[in-house]
C-alpha cells in the first residue's frame, strides 16, 4: 500500500537534553517542530531537562535524567541513589 503523502503525520522527535536560549538542540527542535506543525502533521516531543520552549500545541513528554547541566546549580554532583537509579 503505497503512503499517501497528502494525509497528516504523527511525528516524533527526540531529544536528550535542549537548553531553550541558544544554539543547539533546544532551538533546533522549537524551529524544525513548528515547521513540521506548519506543514499539517501532528508533532510530539520527547526530552530531558533543560526542557526546549516550544510552541503551545506541540506535546512535549518529559523524562527524568540526572540533570547534570542544570544552569541554576552547575556544579552539582548526582547522590548516590540517583547514581544508582537515574530513570
Amino acid at each position: 500500500m503505497p503512503l499517501h503523502l497528502s494525509r497528516p503525520l504523527r511525528i516524533c522527535l527526540l531529544s536528550y537534553r535542549s537548553n531553550p536560549h541558544c544554539g543547539g538542540q533546544g532551538v533546533y527542535l522549537k524551529n524544525l517542530s513548528r515547521a513540521i506543525r506548519d506543514l499539517g502533521h501532528t508533532v510530539d516531543v520527547v526530552c530531558g531537562p533543560p526542557d526546549p520552549l516550544l510552541d503551545g500545541d506541540i506535546r512535549t513528554h518529559h523524562i527524568p535524567c540526572l540533570d547534570l547541566y542544570n544552569p541554576e546549580d552547575p556544579f552539582r554532583i548526582p547522590t548516590l541513589t540517583e547514581l544508582k537509579n537515574p530513570i
